[in-house]
C-alpha cells in the first residue's frame, strides 16, 4: 500500500515539475510550494545519495556544523543574495540554474572567487546548461539522475551522468560528483539543504590542499587548461557570430577540445551537429556534444 501511494507522490510530482514554470495564480504556487516542502520531508529523506566521484573536499577553515544556504530558483537579485551570504556565518551555498549560470558573466565571476575563499558552492547539476560551470570548478555537483540522465524538468538538454564523469576526469578538475534520484531532491530548502550537508559529510573524509584557481569564463562558456566549456542557448543558437566572438574574448591560445551542450528546444540535432562543425571549422579545435534532447518526460524513451 505504501508502495502504490509513493508512486502516486512520484506522478503527481513529475507532472507538477513539467509545469511549474507555467504557474502564474498566486493561490497555486503558494500550494506548489508547500506541496513540495511537504514531498521533500516525506521522500526525499528516505533516498540515499551516492558519491561518485570524490578526489577529495577542498580543506578550508570551517566549523563542524556546516550552515548551508539554498538560493531558489525564483530567486533573482543575486549581488544582494550573495552579499548577505558572504557577510554571513555560512559555509556552503547551493546553487540552481540562474544563478550558476549567471556566475559565467564578469560580476558574477568576481563572487566566485569571494564565495571560494569561505565556503564551499554546491550545484544542481540538471542538464546540459551547467556544463560551463564544471570550468568554475565548483566543489561539488550533485546529479539529480533519472534513467542515467541528469534531467531538468522542462529544460531539453539532458546528459548522461557518465558523460559529466567523463568529461571532469578529462579536464582533472577536482570537482566531487554526487548522485541522487531525480524524485529524491525538490528545489525546495530543506531538500537541497539536506542533500548538501550529506554529501560534505560522506566527501569530506577525504580531503586536498585548497589551492588557487584562476576561473576564466564568458556568458553561458568557460575556459578550463586546455578546454573550452560552452551551452548553446536561445541566443547563441540564432547568432553563430556571438558565439564565435565571446568565445574568441574567452581565449582560443591553446585550447585543444571545445565541449558544447544545446538547448534542443532551438535547434534539432541536425541543426547541432552542423553548429558544432561550423565551429570545428571556425576553430581548428576538435569539437564534442556532449548532450542530448532529454528532460524529465521524455527520459524513458532516451534511455532505451
Amino acid at each position: 500500500m505504501l508502495g502504490k501511494r509513493i508512486l502516486l507522490v512520484l506522478i503527481i510530482v513529475s507532472f507538477l515539475c513539467a509545469y511549474s514554470p507555467q504557474l502564474t495564480n498566486t493561490f497555486l504556487k503558494k500550494g506548489f510550494g508547500q506541496g513540495m516542502s511537504y514531498y521533500a520531508d516525506l521522500i526525499a529523506k528516505r533516498i540515499p545519495v551516492k558519491i561518485l566521484y570524490n578526489p577529495g573536499l577542498r580543506d578550508i577553515s570551517r566549523p563542524e556544523n556546516m550552515d548551508i544556504w539554498a538560493v531558489l530558483p525564483e530567486c533573482n537579485d543575486f549581488p544582494k543574495i550573495l552579499d548577505d551570504f558572504l557577510n554571513s556565518q555560512a559555509n556552503a551555498i547551493v546553487q540552481c540554474s540562474k544563478l550558476d549560470s549567471w556566475h559565467c558573466t564578469k560580476i558574477g565571476n568576481e563572487y566566485l572567487h569571494k564565495i571560494r575563499e569561505k565556503a564551499y558552492r554546491i550545484v544542481i547539476f540538471d542538464g546540459g546548461h551547467h556544463l560551463p560551470t564544471l570550468g568554475m570548478e565548483p566543489d561539488i555537483i550533485i546529479i539529480p539522475e533519472l534513467n542515467n540522465y541528469a534531467v531538468h524538468s522542462y529544460m531539453l538538454d539532458g546528459i548522461k551522468t557518465e558523460t559529466i564523469l567523463d568529461i571532469i576526469k578529462e579536464i582533472k578538475a577536482p570537482i566531487i560528483v554526487a548522485q541522487v534520484s531525480r524524485w529524491a531532491l525538490v528545489k525546495q530548502e530543506n531538500s537541497m539543504q539536506k542533500v548538501a550537508d550529506e554529501v560534505i559529510y560522506e566527501a569530506g573524509k577525504l580531503k586536498r590542499k585548497n589551492l588557487s584557481v584562476q576561473l576564466a569564463s564568458h556568458t553561458r562558456m568557460s575556459l578550463y587548461r586546455s578546454t573550452i566549456l560552452a551551452y548553446v542557448d536561445k541566443n547563441y543558437a540564432s547568432d553563430l557570430g556571438l558565439f564565435y566572438k565571446n568565445m574568441q574574448e574567452l581565449g582560443l591560445d591553446g585550447v585543444e577540445k571545445i565541449y558544447l551542450a544545446f538547448d534542443y528546444s532551438w535547434l534539432t540535432t541536425q541543426a547541432a551537429q552542423d553548429y558544432a562543425k561550423n565551429v570545428h571549422s571556425f576553430t581548428n579545435v576538435k569539437v564534442e556534444i556532449v548532450n542530448q534532447p532529454i528532460k524529465v518526460s521524455n527520459s524513458f524513451r532516451g534511455a532505451l
